[in-house]
């Protein structure tokens, strides 16, 4: 008659938690772009910030401001970073494009991009012969230094050459529609800054 072999106790036990083991999901940066704000009117705001009333001046909620050299050649993206030569490598994500809205305002068109760039471990010895490189400055602006949402408008010769703010991961879910969503008092904070630059109404 056959008989089931018996099996280790604690060896199932060990075996078990192993299948139920759960990994934390670190939360990664977003991009939210807006596609109806124009370069040209972000120049405004700054050209004008001297001139416009405290409440509204965009230099008072300036946290940080850094420069960037970034090289731009036949082979590749690179950047300098304490004297070193780093590649970069373009990491694509699906761009989702959703409107907010605040109250009975209008609603305002954004997009969210998780794209990134991937920086390479190690220092590049050579960059292409043919080349271009681009001094950036790149400016952080916050509510508050409490806030996590921060907007960033980078620079080229003082003139704007990009604009765009950055939540983290944790700030998106999606509805039982399946829709992207922006977490409520994030998108609220997103849009009363924009609001107090007459850049949203």
């Amino acid at each position: 008659m056959y008989k089931k072999p018996m099996q280790n106790k604690s060896k199932l036990t060990s075996q078990s938690n192993a299948n139920t083991k759960t990994f934390n999901i670190q939360p990664y940066m977003i991009k939210i772009y807006f596609p109806t704000i124009s370069l040209h009117k972000i120049q405004e705001v700054i050209k004008y910030n001297s001139k416009t009333p405290q409440t509204s001046k965009i230099s008072q909620y300036l946290v940080n401001e850094k420069s960037k050299s970034v090289i731009y050649g036949s082979t590749g993206i690179f950047e300098v970073l304490n004297d070193n030569i780093y590649q970069l490598y373009p990491i694509d994500k699906p761009v989702t494009e959703i409107n907010i809205r605040k109250e009975s305002n209008n609603g305002l068109h954004i997009l969210i991009d998780s794209s990134y760039m991937k920086r390479a471990d190690t220092p590049s010895f050579q960059i292409p012969y043919i080349h271009n490189i681009k001094e950036k400055t790149i400016n952080t602006y916050k509510n508050d230094n409490t806030s996590n949402l921060k907007f960033i408008i980078e620079f080229e010769n003082d003139v704007v050459s990009d604009f765009y703010a950055v939540i983290t991961s944790n700030e998106i879910s999606k509805n039982e529609k399946n829709e992207i969503e922006i977490n409520k008092f994030v998108k609220d904070e997103l849009l009363s800054f924009l609001s107090r630059l007459n850049l949203y109404r």
